[in-house]
């Protein structure tokens, strides 16, 4: 079987939770036939980065394509030219941001030589209208007009809430266009399947959970007589930064009256918001770190206060493969059994008074509880049967 698969912008290790997804599944996915991979370059990517990537699935054809010219950066004039295409092609701007006319060019050429192909994200449904004659798997993160229509209830920032409110009937025109031609649609959560049919009338084929790699044996990095929370995320998605700004403000007095330090990490953090960060002596603002073991070990639990998004969040469950007990907002449990978690609570204060008030049995009881939901749900082995026997049904 020749299967064809289609990411935006370069998938690596070191990159956002939905990379590390795009990369196992494309392993599986070359197990499973003669898998060609193409994907994008991104803004910074290196000739070193391609041969990560191509190393990353050694046994796939992998093709890389540039940025097209109005995807190379972020100026105004760069920024009319993505709205002009999403305006004239009922698509959101934003999913231009990684787009490739080059990859266009060899998939309308290309595309109907394959046997499968497999649009990895949002962004890939660009190129569906390529496709006339070939079987078509979307493998969507969330419903992202659901996820636009829940930002603008959810987020603070006015500007966040105006911007999306915009994507959301783009969004919808364009998801319901891309639907139309895939012959199966996969999510990563069971909460996304009925918004599915709410919106589009239309219900997944499979719910196939991101996975992650994870030890034997709960290898419990946290200190449970710590006082220091971790928040771990990238700063450019809003609902990340809208939520750590909110857990800040709303929860800073319980911060300080319990003696508790909220530990900061992540990538691509602009001055403005290290800025913000460093107004508060609570904060300890670490960015990129490489070890992430380093920095759980001696944090006492993970907080995940996101209030706005969907589909299963892979900062949780990363933390919780290391054994590191997790308080989170029920966003951030979307997916997760809610009592792998030592509190759910859409209350900041709540969840910074969880694990200040949590005794030293109760976080190694959370510690247990996150490891082993991780370990039943959401484990490599788990994530390629779910692929495997999807793409066996769609075969019958």
């Amino acid at each position: 079987m020749k299967i064809l698969a289609v990411s935006t912008y370069l998938p690596l290790p070191q990159n956002h939770g939905d990379a590390l997804r795009v990369l196992m599944m494309l392993r599986v996915l070359s197990d499973l036939g003669d898998l060609t991979a193409l994907s994008v370059l991104r803004r910074d990517s290196t000739e070193r980065d391609i041969s990560a990537f191509a190393s990353a699935v050694p046994n796939a054809d992998v093709r890389v394509f540039r940025l097209s010219p109005m995807s190379t950066s972020s100026s105004p004039i760069n920024r009319a030219r993505r709205l002009f295409f999403g305006l004239r092609h009922l698509t959101p701007p934003l999913f231009y941001s990684p787009y490739s006319e080059e990859l266009d060019e060899f998939i309308c050429t290309n595309g109907d030589q394959y046997d499968l192909v497999i649009l990895l994200g949002e962004a890939a449904g660009v190129y569906s209208r390529h496709f006339r004659s070939v079987r078509v798997i979307w493998d969507k993160a969330n419903v992202f007009t659901f996820f636009c229509f829940n930002s603008v209830y959810n987020l603070r920032s006015i500007r966040q809430k105006t911007k999306f409110l915009f994507n959301a009937g783009l969004s919808y025109c364009f998801e319901k266009r891309v639907l139309r031609s895939a012959e199966a649609v996969w999510v990563t959560a069971p909460e996304e399947g009925p918004r599915l049919k709410s919106v589009f009338r239309r219900s997944p084929d499979a719910v196939i959970r991101s996975s992650i790699e994870t030890s034997p044996d709960n290898p419990k990095r946290f200190e449970p007589t710590s006082r220091t929370l971790v928040w771990m995320s990238t700063f450019g998605y809003p609902p990340n930064w809208d939520g750590l700004r909110r857990l800040i403000i709303e929860a800073g007095q319980v911060f300080q009256e319990n003696g508790m330090t909220l530990r900061v990490v992540g990538a691509g953090a602009s001055d403005s918001q290290i800025d913000f960060l460093g107004r508060f002596a609570f904060v300890e603002y670490v960015g990129f770190a490489e070890n992430l073991d380093t920095v759980f070990a001696s944090a006492a639990a993970g907080v995940v206060p996101i209030w706005a998004g969907a589909g299963v969040k892979l900062k949780t469950i990363t933390m919780m493969s290391r054994g590191l007990p997790v308080v989170s907002t029920p966003v951030g449990m979307e997916g997760i059994p809610s009592e792998a978690a030592l509190c759910v609570s859409s209350v900041s204060q709540d969840l910074v008074l969880a694990v200040a008030r949590s005794t030293e049995e109760e976080l190694r009881d959370a510690s247990s509880r996150a490891f082993v939901a991780v370990g039943k749900s959401f484990s490599a082995a788990a994530f390629r049967e779910g692929v495997r026997s999807s793409i066996a049904e769609l075969s019958r």
